[in-house]
């Protein structure tokens, strides 16, 4: 050992990182979260009971126990990227004998906001995917779109049409900070033509009223 390893202690370095309480906190650390947080995460599946069970732990102490770390680990994994779009969905109906689109206020279509600032039917139109169930889910959408437009508006022209519109923001951009404050979906009418995307048409033969 050389006289400037003896003064400043260096060869005993990684004795001191892995030993005593220190090393016995980073090894816990390892084996209960680390270790399953990504294998949770890799393998998209929670830990079985039979972890415990096989090793004389009650079924239903396991079960709990379990269940609450699973919990922990996916609740761990929910955000791994940030999002890069934003996306505001705009509904509009097209009223029989008229050629005109009618955007709808969501506050009309659905008035309760569980998912923070997200409707339910955003929260369902982030979901839909692109499978093959996909335009049948969005069709079953329209057609509550037109009941309930229709129940809303009675003794005015039927629904024959109905689109779902999507603007599209990146996130970090000046656009989406505004207006300043509480976030708010701006109206149909003053977003720029070239953010929108028309995600589906769906046609209805008459209409009621």
């Amino acid at each position: 050992m050389t006289d400037d390893q003896r003064n400043t202690g260096i060869s005993q370095l990684p004795k001191r990182i892995c030993s005593g309480r220190d090393g016995w906190l980073a090894y816990l650390f390892m084996v209960l979260w680390l270790a399953p947080i990504t294998i949770v995460a890799v393998t998209n599946k929670g830990f079985p009971y039979k972890i415990l069970t096989g090793i004389g732990v009650p079924y239903s102490v396991s079960r709990e126990v379990l269940n609450f770390a699973n919990n922990m680990y996916r609740i761990s994994c929910l955000f791994p990227d940030r999002i890069s779009r934003w996306g505001n969905y705009y509904y509009l109906v097209r009223r029989d004998g008229e050629r005109n689109w009618i955007s709808v206020p969501e506050e009309d279509l659905a008035r309760l906001k569980p998912f923070g600032y997200r409707s339910r039917l955003k929260r369902m139109l982030d979901g839909i995917g692109n499978d093959e169930a996909a335009q049948a889910r969005r069709q079953a959408m329209a057609e509550f779109i037109k009941r309930r437009y229709e129940s809303l508006h009675p003794g005015e022209p039927g629904v024959t049409a109905v689109r779902l519109v999507r603007a599209v923001y990146l996130t970090g951009s000046e656009e989406i900070a505004k207006p300043e404050g509480r976030w708010q979906r701006p109206p149909f009418a003053d977003v720029e033509k070239d953010r929108l995307e028309l995600i589906s048409t769906h046609s209805f033969t008459g209409g009621g009223g």
